[in-house]
C-alpha cells in the first residue's frame, strides 16, 4: 500500500511500517496455531482440526451510477538506462499454488522464498546480504519472477531506493530491469504481470505517480498515466483487457480522496470510477474469475487508540457495485491476495501490541478467519 505516494508529491513514505510501540488489542479471536520455524520466518503447520472462526460484519452499499473521466489515449515512451537485452533462459516452472514471499534471514537481510501454503517445502531463491529482495511476483507461466531490490539497510517497502529486477524461477540469471532513479524517477513500486506475460505494470514518477508498463526484457517502456493526481497500486484483470488501480478523482487530491478506478490496458479511452464513497482505498486485486475486487480500505480515521486508523478489507463487483466490508476492528490489515481458486482471501494483520504481522486467510465474505502464522514478519506475499 503506497501511503507515501498519495501523501506527498515527493513520495515521503511507504507501507513498510513496523510497529515500535505497545497499545491496544485486536479483534482476531482465532486461536494461534502451532508454527514451524522455516528459513525466512515461520509458517503454520497444517491444522488437524478446524480453526476457530470469526465472521466480520458485511455492510453493503447499493450500486450507484459510475461516472467516467476521459483520459488521453497517447502514451509516452521513455528510454531505459542500462536495459538488458534478451529474455530469460528456459527454466522449469515453479509448482502451481506455492506461496512466494520475502523473509528476514538475519536482522535487516530479506531474501525470497517459496513454500507450500501449509508451510512445508520451503525453498530459498536469493542470497545476497548486500541487498534486500522483496515484492516477488511470478510470471503467469511460473518461469520468471520480478521483484524489487534495495541496498542493505533499506527495508522492504523503501520505494524511493527500489530497483526492479527479474530472474528465473529457480533464482538464477537475476538482472536489473529498472535501476533506482532511472528516467529521473524518485520512486517505483507495485510491479504486477499481465496475464499473457508480455507486460509488467507498475507505478513510478518524480512528482505524481503514474501507471507505467514495460516488456519483461526491459524494452518498450510506456507511461499510461491514469488520470489527474497520483495513480498507484495497478493490477491487470484476468482477461488482460483492463488495469484496476487507485487514483484521484481530481487534480486536487488528498489521501482520503483516493478511489478505485479501471482503464484499458493500453491506457486509451475513458477511465471508469468504481468507488465513490470517500473511503480511502489501496491495493485492489481482481479475483481469478474476473468478477470481483478485493481492496484495502481505511474504514476509520486515525485516533488515540489507533494512530494509523483502522484498515480493513472490502470486496466489490468488477463494475463497482455490492461493496462489502469483510473484516472489522482496529488491527491493521495489509494488501489482500486471492487464493488461486478464488475461494479465499489472504492478508496480513497486525495489532498495536504486537511486533510482527499475523498471516491469515478467510472466505470471500470474511467468515472462517484462520490464523495461519502468528509471527510472520513478511508483508509482501503472492501465489505462483
Amino acid at each position: 500500500m503506497l501511503v507515501g505516494l498519495l501523501a506527498s508529491p515527493a513520495f515521503a513514505g511507504s507501507w513498510s511500517w513496523r510497529p515500535r510501540r505497545t497499545a491496544t488489542t485486536t479483534t482476531i479471536t482465532t486461536a494461534r496455531l502451532p508454527t514451524t520455524t522455516l528459513a525466512g520466518g515461520p509458517l503454520a503447520t497444517a491444522p488437524t482440526t478446524a480453526a476457530p472462526t470469526t465472521t466480520a460484519p458485511a455492510p453493503t452499499s447499493a450500486p450507484t451510477a459510475v461516472p467516467t473521466t476521459t483520459v488521453p489515449a497517447p502514451t509516452t515512451t521513455l528510454p531505459i538506462a542500462g536495459a538488458p537485452a534478451g529474455g530469460a533462459a528456459a527454466i522449469a516452472p515453479l509448482e502451481a499454488g506455492l506461496l512466494l514471499y520475502d523473509g528476514e534471514v538475519a536482522p535487516g537481510d530479506f531474501e525470497l522464498f517459496t513454500a507450500r501454503p501449509d508451510g512445508t517445502a520451503t525453498r530459498r531463491l536469493t542470497s545476497d546480504p548486500a541487498t534486500n529482495a522483496w515484492w516477488p511476483r511470478s510470471s503467469p507461466d511460473r518461469t520468471r519472477i520480478v521483484f524489487y531490490r534495495t541496498a542493505a539497510g533499506a527495508l522492504p517497502g523503501t520505494y524511493a531506493q527500489a530497483s526492479l529486477w527479474i530472474m528465473n524461477a529457480d533464482g538464477t540469471d537475476a538482472r536489473v530491469l529498472l535501476p533506482a532513479g532511472v528516467n529521473g524517477w524518485t520512486f517505483q513500486a507495485h510491479a504486477e504481470w499481465s496475464p499473457d506475460g508480455r507486460r509488467i505494470v507498475f507505478t513510478a514518477g518524480s512528482n505524481q505517480a503514474q501507471i507505467t508498463t514495460i516488456a519483461p526484457d526491459g524494452t518498450d517502456l510506456r507511461v499510461l498515466g491514469g488520470g489527474p493526481g497520483a495513480n498507484v497500486d495497478p493490477v491487470y484483470t484476468p482477461d488482460g483487457r483492463s488495469i484496476v488501480y487507485v487514483g484521484c478523482p481530481t487534480w486536487s487530491c488528498g489521501t482520503p480522496d483516493t478511489e478505485v478506478f479501471a482503464m484499458a490496458a493500453d491506457g486509451s479511452g475513458t477511465r471508469t470510477r468504481l468507488t465513490t464513497d470517500t473511503v480511502r482505498d489501496n491495493d485492489p486485486v481482481v479475483s481469478p474469475d474476473g468478477a470481483s475486487i478485493a481492496v484495502l480500505s481505511q474504514t476509520d480515521a486515525p485516533s488515540e487508540g489507533a494512530p494509523h486508523g483502522a484498515w480493513n478489507l472490502r470486496t466489490l463487483r468488477i463494475d463497482g457495485s455490492e461493496i462489502r466490508q469483510i473484516t472489522s476492528g482496529t488491527a491493521l490489515s495489509s494488501a489482500p491476495r486471492w487464493s488461486p481458486d478464488g475461494r479465499r482471501i489472504w492478508t496480513h494483520r497486525i495489532a498495536f501490541d504486537r511486533y510482527a504481522w499475523d498471516l491469515v486467510s478467510m472466505n470471500v465474505d470474511g467468515s472462517d478467519l484462520q490464523l495461519l502464522c502468528a509471527t510472520y514478519t513478511q508483508e509482501f506475499l503472492a501465489f505462483t
